[in-house]
């Protein structure tokens, strides 16, 4: 991946010692629990892309400055592309939530944190940040992780952008793809069950024959895109937008027929309504 190595050693202010902060989880599990299913989706969100971001970054350094950036998704355009850094990942908390002091924001990167000089081998949640998001019912199935270090593109330093990538019969249930844009890209025959692509945009991308059951697309845009024979049984479309979308022979439930008669969506005439 482009630019992975490319770290700046800035001072973060007052950095409190990593190992204790590795024992404190039962602080971040009590912060969570005030959290709303939302913000928990969220905050799982901001963790699995620090896990990327600081896979080269060592355990035991205090003094780290990414010029890696998150595009955080927020309603200020101020919190946009956001370096992974005291300040930065402290924004983004605190979009989540205003209950997010500074001991937080340490006590995250730090458990977000390997143990290890790299991240090549260690595709995986650090164990005490897996037992956190486990008593919380959050997915920590390490497919996106993997997803996000081997596809997401770093050339625009955005977390977010995936573009020209091309997936065939690949296995992605489970997987969160919360927030991300999509460009040019082919996800032929791929298994989406129980996915959640929630607020995100796709542009000119393919989907044939794909399997989206059970997953979630809410609030999602898609442009130019082909779902030609998908399968979207039990799927959610709530707020999910399609202009130009092709949906030759796809399967939809009947309730969504409201919702996409009045879309510029080809083909409509041959979708198998369930």
């Amino acid at each position: 991946m482009n630019n992975m190595n490319n770290i700046s050693s800035h001072k973060i202010r007052n950095m409190p010692n990593f190992k204790h902060l590795k024992d404190d989880s039962e602080h971040l599990l009590n912060k969570l629990k005030e959290l709303t299913r939302d913000e928990l989706v969220k905050f799982k969100d901001l963790c699995d892309h620090l896990i990327v971001g600081l896979r080269d970054r060592y355990s035991g350094d205090q003094n780290y400055n990414s010029n890696k950036k998150i595009n955080w998704f927020s309603t200020s355009p101020t919190k946009a592309n956001l370096n992974i850094n005291f300040d930065g990942v402290k924004s983004m908390l605190q979009d989540i939530s205003l209950t997010f002091r500074d001991y937080d924001v340490h006590l995250l990167l730090s458990l977000c944190t390997h143990r290890h000089a790299t991240f090549s081998k260690v595709e995986k949640y650090p164990t005490k940040l897996k037992a956190i998001l486990d008593k919380m019912n959050l997915n920590t199935n390490s497919t996106y992780l993997l997803f996000i270090k081997n596809n997401i593109s770093y050339n625009d330093k955005t977390f977010f952008a995936l573009a020209n990538k091309q997936f065939f019969n690949k296995d992605l249930k489970n997987c969160e793809f919360n927030r991300i844009s999509c460009k040019n890209s082919l996800f032929i025959n791929c298994n989406f069950y129980q996915a959640k692509l929630r607020q995100s945009n796709f542009k000119n991308s393919c989907f044939n024959c794909s399997n989206f059951e059970d997953a979630d697309l809410y609030n999602s845009n898609f442009y130019n895109c082909s779902f030609k024979k998908c399968d979207f049984t039990d799927c959610n479309l709530e707020e999910a937008f399609f202009e130009g979308a092709d949906f030759e022979s796809a399967t939809v439930e009947k309730k969504w027929y409201a919702h996409l008669v009045d879309m510029n969506i080809k083909n409509f005439n041959t979708i198998i309504w369930l």
